[in-house]
This record gives C-alpha cells, sequence and structure tokens, in this order.
C-alpha cells in the first residue's frame, strides 16, 4: 500500500506537467519559413557531390527515441552506378544489411535493414537537360515484419 502511494505521489508533478502541455494551444505552422530539424541520419552516409533537397519540402526526416521515418531527396553530378557502389560499401560499415537490390526503369533500388528500420535507396539518371542528372532518394520507415513478429510474441 505504501509502495502504491509513494509511486503515486512521484507521478504526479509527471502528470500534472504532461496535462498542461496538452493544454497549451497548437502554434500555427509557418510554411514559408519552414526548414528539417535534421538533414540525415548519421548512420546513412551519401556520397560526395550529391546535395540534399530542402526546398518546396521536398526532403523531411523524424526521428523520436527509436522511432524514425524519412525521405531525403539528394540531387547532383555523381554517376549512378558510383552512388549505388558507395552506398553498398559504405552502409554496412554503419550496421545496415543489404536485403534486396533491383534494376527497372533507369532506377536502381537498393535495400537495406538495420534493427526495427528498412532504409530504401533509389537512384535514377534525371533529365540530359538538368543540372543535377543524378536524383537519389532515401527512404527510412520502420519495419512492419519485424515489429509485427515481436508484438506476437
Amino acid at each position: 500500500m505504501k509502495c502504491a502511494l509513494l509511486t503515486g505521489l512521484l507521478l504526479l508533478p509527471a502528470c500534472q506537467s504532461l496535462y498542461q502541455d496538452a493544454k497549451k494551444p497548437i502554434p500555427d505552422p509557418d510554411f514559408e519559413n519552414v526548414s528539417i530539424a535534421r538533414s540525415q541520419f548519421d548512420d546513412v552516409p551519401v556520397p560526395e557531390g550529391l546535395t540534399l533537397r530542402t526546398d518546396s519540402l521536398e526532403s523531411y526526416s523524424y526521428q523520436c527515441g527509436a522511432f524514425r521515418q524519412a525521405r531525403l531527396i539528394y540531387h547532383g553530378s555523381a554517376d549512378p552506378a558510383r552512388v549505388a557502389a558507395y552506398l553498398r560499401e559504405r552502409l554496412p560499415l554503419h550496421g545496415w544489411s543489404a536485403t534486396a537490390e533491383a534494376i527497372g526503369k533507369g532506377t536502381r533500388h537498393l535495400e537495406f535493414s538495420k534493427g526495427g528500420a528498412v532504409l530504401l535507396c533509389d537512384i535514377q539518371r534525371g533529365p540530359r537537360r538538368s543540372n543535377n542528372p543524378t536524383v537519389l532518394v532515401i527512404a527510412v520507415r520502420p519495419d512492419l515484419q519485424t515489429a509485427e513478429a515481436s508484438a506476437s510474441k
């Protein structure tokens, strides 16, 4: 009984703080001056010659604890075959394991997994007339199969 009372007294300030935070008005988003808080994840290296596209909200990333999600778009002059080779070589050094690779309709698709996350990399050559002929799209999302397997145990 004393333990339950003590636990309740310790949790009361935390609950009050959460309640006060929940009552605060949500600020209106300023879409004119939006920027991403984190340009890329530390364990997802990108080869030189590619720059992150942040205009027009093309790229975003979000991380909260172990959960993370992102769609990062890079443009640059790097050769698509070299970008793919770089990712194949460097991502395993950061703990990612290759799970799939495919080439189709001018796009190279690489897939990696790590813990509870999946990393998807699509590399394609842009229009010939553009100054940035290579596009790399990196998507990080939760691995739903791993999550479902651990939930069923």
